[in-house]
């Protein structure tokens, strides 16, 4: 289903993923997957050596972010918390 009529905005999410893309396939074989994985290991390097940071983002890429509460206020300036529910669709690789 495509978006709104002038909305360019996913287009250049893409662009962005080719040209990372590009750019990891030049560094190796031209096989960009082979650039994602030295990366990959280096995280998991950076991981095992103690760096939360690493360790947070293959949390995060592993069982997906935690839900997250936000706070809005009324017009009075009374607040309560929502929350928002991300669902997975699909079979996850084991």
């Amino acid at each position: 289903m495509p978006g709104t009529l002038g909305n360019d905005n996913p287009t250049k999410g893409r662009e962005w993923r080719e040209a990372l893309r590009r750019a990891m396939a030049h560094k190796s074989d031209g096989n960009y997957r082979h650039t994602l994985l030295k990366i990959a290991a280096g995280v998991v390097d950076r991981a095992l050596a103690g760096d939360r940071e690493a360790w947070r983002e293959i949390a995060a890429r592993a069982d997906g972010q935690p839900a997250q509460a936000v706070e809005v206020a009324n017009r009075e300036g009374e607040t309560f918390a929502t929350s928002v529910e991300v669902k997975f669709v699909g079979d996850r690789p084991t």
